[in-house]
């Protein structure tokens, strides 16, 4: 029996109550670790004690015991999440806990995310301020939690060293965390939205991408003019001002989908988010787009991807892409545009046919491209265009060349590929740094 002093049963049921209590952040309580946390608190809390209400409450605690593998395990948790394997630190229980306050979804979060950027703290409804104050002050209890009260009893029972976690608090106090999650939410957003700016739409729900494509725009050589097209589309749908539906075709590797994902991160931090459709899951985007139009008070805008889009011509999915585009009784969210990448002009495939009303059917198939309120074409870059962007990846790498040599390269690359684009210009380039000898530094003989 390992002896549990008041001192330590006192925190344990305030942290308990702390846990339990959350109203607005409640959905905290459903975090991995503290789901970890609230079960370690409630073993060592419920184990068997002294019956005697005179002495110091003792518990049995077994070498090698569950609640010994529930800290490592909890410890762990921690440190994975915290410290992304930086080895030399200490985990951070307060930073962890702020951290789950500052990306939480919820009512005050959103208001504090709204359009208006003028919003203060004043301006919040005095009910909401006080029910999120006082989830806050909860919050900082849990963040204050010694891990002191769990290894004075788990490393005394088998009489090892355990690590411990830092839980300074001192300076922090609800109105001071308050006033700092109002300022993060209006630059940050809420939620995954806050962590994220690219998604993937799946079973029914988002799914963050952690390492999305880093390409920027900056990074596009040459199709200035369509760039530029996207880029305007883009700056309306930024401004909530009814941007239109865009069609990004034309020939394979020309920069379609590169063009859409470089807008995306480079208009991040003005609030834009990037969620990617695959063609089998449109017949449920209608719901992606009622659960959007919930944010249109928020400072956020979204493009639905849509790449490489066809369909075959008897796939009757693309009769759901067109109802969604137009004809539809529900609009579309003025936060929401729909880009589409496809290498063909009409997305849908057509076969020849000799039926009476032949020319009616061709007119279904073509309407779904009509419906998209502004197509782009990027075409294949002539041969000048296609060692421009050779050249231009290569200076942006700061890759030495000499032209000549490069400009024979790339072509006989490009003859080999049967094919120039930009694609192929960056895989020419990808080549070329690869290969490339630097010139080893000269020694004094």
């Amino acid at each position: 029996m390992i002896p549990m002093d008041r001192y330590v049963q006192n925190t344990i049921d305030t942290a308990l109550s702390a846990l339990s209590g959350l109203v607005v952040y409640s959905r905290i309580k459903s975090d991995p670790f503290m789901i970890e946390l609230r079960a370690l608190l409630t073993d060592i809390a419920g184990v068997e004690k002294s019956e005697d209400p005179t002495s110091s409450a003792y518990v049995m605690i077994e070498p090698g015991s569950a609640l010994l593998c529930a800290w490592i395990d909890q410890y762990t948790h921690l440190y994975k999440h915290i410290l992304n394997n930086n080895l030399r630190a200490v985990p951070d229980l307060r930073e962890y806990v702020i951290s789950l306050a500052q990306n939480d979804d919820n009512a005050f979060a959103r208001i504090a995310s709204g359009q208006n950027a003028g919003i203060s703290e004043a301006s919040m409804d005095p009910s909401m301020r006080q029910c999120v104050l006082s989830d806050l002050e909860r919050l900082l209890v849990i963040a204050a939690l010694p891990s002191r009260i769990f290894t004075s009893i788990l490393a005394a029972a088998d009489s090892i060293s355990l690590p411990e976690w830092r839980h300074d608090t001192t300076g922090h106090t609800p109105a001071l965390l308050y006033k700092s999650l109002m300022t993060y939410h209006r630059e940050k957003s809420f939620g995954a939205f806050a962590l994220h700016h690219a998604f993937i739409w799946k079973n029914h729900k988002l799914e963050p991408v952690e390492n999305p494509d880093p390409i920027r725009l900056d990074q596009l050589f040459s199709y200035t003019y369509e760039i530029s097209q996207v880029r305007e589309n883009t700056m309306r749908l930024l401004r909530h001002k009814r941007a239109d539906n865009l069609l990004l075709f034309g020939a394979r590797g020309t920069g379609k989908s590169s063009t859409v994902k470089a807008m995306a991160n480079t208009y991040r931090d003005q609030g834009l988010r990037i969620i990617e459709v695959d063609k089998d899951d449109l017949l449920t985007i209608a719901d992606l787009l009622a659960y959007l139009s919930e944010l249109s008070d928020v400072r956020l805008s979204f493009i639905l991807f849509l790449d490489d889009l066809t369909f075959a011509e008897e796939d009757t999915r693309y009769t759901t892409l067109k109802t969604l585009l137009e004809g539809g009784i529900k609009t579309r969210p003025e936060n929401v545009a729909i880009y589409a990448t496809s290498n063909r002009r009409h997305i849908v495939a057509e076969k020849e046919t000799n039926e009476m009303y032949a020319n009616d059917a061709k007119d279904e198939k073509l309407s779904l491209s009509d419906r998209f309120g502004i197509s782009i074409r990027f075409a294949s870059p002539n041969q000048q265009v296609y060692l421009e962007i050779v050249y231009g990846i290569l200076s942006d790498r700061n890759v030495p060349f000499d032209r000549e040599i490069v400009a024979q390269k790339a072509l006989m690359w490009a003859m080999r590929e049967n094919f120039r684009s930009p694609r192929t210009a960056r895989q020419f380039a990808d080549y070329y740094e690869a290969t490339y000898d630097t010139p080893s530094p000269s020694t004094e003989s």
